[in-house]
């Protein structure tokens, strides 16, 4: 099965330009730097890729995370060290 992780912010950059904010599908507000480059549990993947939303337990954030904020990882490259937070504080909510 695959991995995924969050982009980081630098590669956000790279693909979508200098205001990458506002120009990514669905946007990035700031409350979700926390998820730059974490690893996504293998049991989100599917809803990830599909574009569902992700409500973050405990906040009144709802945020719209889908493919484009994603990145496969490389299980032939070693990984690396990014900030995290865990992610069974997230749940999905169906549109």
């Amino acid at each position: 099965m695959k991995t995924y992780r969050f982009k980081t912010e630098e590669e956000f950059e790279q693909e979508f330009g200098p205001e990458w904010r506002d120009d990514v599908p669905r946007a990035w507000p700031s409350q979700m730097d926390s998820l730059f480059g974490t690893e996504i549990p293998t049991e989100y993947n599917d809803k990830i890729l599909e574009g569902f939303r992700i409500v973050k337990t405990g906040k009144n954030h709802t945020w719209a995370i889908g493919p484009e904020m994603i990145k496969e990882i490389d299980a032939k490259k070693p990984k690396i060290k990014y900030k995290t937070e865990p992610m069974f504080n997230l749940r999905f909510m169906e549109d």
